[in-house]
């Protein structure tokens, strides 16, 4: 399936601080202009925000649910509703999570998470019900990355096990909307944006 998501590369380390300090200055900056004097509210928002919800009882919610635990690199979530490629896609990211260390994780926390905590939302293009049950959705992921309106076409294998809806595969394709110049996943680049890839070099 086009898009089909990859486990990235380490980086080099200067880089990875460069992005993390880009990260950090973005959300310095809206929190002291949109925060100011409502750090209890605000700080509650954004846990709800951050926490990843798993929803099986239908497909769109399972693909959805799916697709907020890959952005967000919750691994464990994310293999609570996936089989077949997507639970292996899953297991192989969360190993290259694992080799990168403690420095790994700790650049994940201070640079990718305040970008990712934000649940994108699939507006549903088309299904597909295929004679081995097999239910294949084809949506457009709507949302925000690094403050700016994000859309991007997804798809998605579903399989009904037990009372479950569970994820085969996912496809990240087409990206609908304008990405940062300093990142390069521009429409057509079939990139995710968790890879974070600058001008040749691949950011976690």
């Amino acid at each position: 399936m086009a898009g089909r998501v990859e486990v990235e590369r380490r980086v080099p380390t200067t880089l990875v601080i460069v992005i993390a300090a880009s990260m950090l200055v973005v959300g310095a900056v809206a929190l002291v202009s949109d925060c100011f004097g409502e750090e209890a509210q605000e700080g509650s928002a954004a846990e709800d925000a951050a926490a990843t919800r798993i929803d099986a009882r239908t497909p769109e919610a399972a693909a959805e649910s799916f697709l907020d635990a890959w952005r967000k690199r919750d691994h464990q979530a994310a293999l609570s509703i996936a089989i077949g490629k997507a639970r292996q896609a899953v297991l192989a990211r969360e190993q290259a999570d694992q080799e990168m260390g403690d420095e790994g994780a700790e650049i994940k926390e201070k640079a990718w998470d305040p970008v990712a905590q934000n649940r994108l939302e699939l507006s549903m293009d088309e299904s597909e019900t295929r004679p081995d049950g097999r239910l294949v959705l084809r949506a457009t992921a709507e949302g925000t990355f690094l403050d700016r309106p994000y859309r991007r076409r997804v798809s998605f294998v579903m399989r009904h096990v037990g009372e479950r809806w569970m994820v085969e595969e996912m496809g990240l394709e087409e990206i609908l909307s304008d990405m940062p110049d300093f990142l390069e996943l521009g429409p057509g680049s079939g990139r995710d944006p968790s890879e974070f890839e600058m001008r040749g070099e691949d950011v976690p």
